[in-house]
């Protein structure tokens, strides 16, 4: 089985050469990610992201998706912030 990030790059380089076996690695990205949002794993999310706008070409969840992932960096920098503060 390969990384998600790995199948990510075969199927968006397989999509470009339109190869026969795009759709079937497309399908299981999608279950991939699918199954990570159910599980609440919030690990991969940049390449659901990337996934969505170039692979299924859905912009709005992908800009959505971005908005997220930029407003949980946000928040950590925020914390790791105060956090410095804090301890001086």
């Amino acid at each position: 089985m390969k990384s998600d990030i790995l199948l990510l790059r075969l199927a968006l380089a397989e999509q470009a050469l339109k190869a026969p076996k795009t759709r079937e690695h497309i399908e299981a990205l999608r279950s991939r990610f699918d199954a990570a949002a159910l599980r609440g794993d919030k690990l991969h999310q940049q390449e659901e992201a990337r996934f969505d706008l170039y692979a299924s070409r859905n912009k709005e969840k992908a800009l959505a998706l971005r908005r997220r992932i930029g407003s949980c960096s946000a928040s950590r920098a925020m914390l790791a912030s105060c956090s410095k503060r804090r301890s001086r």
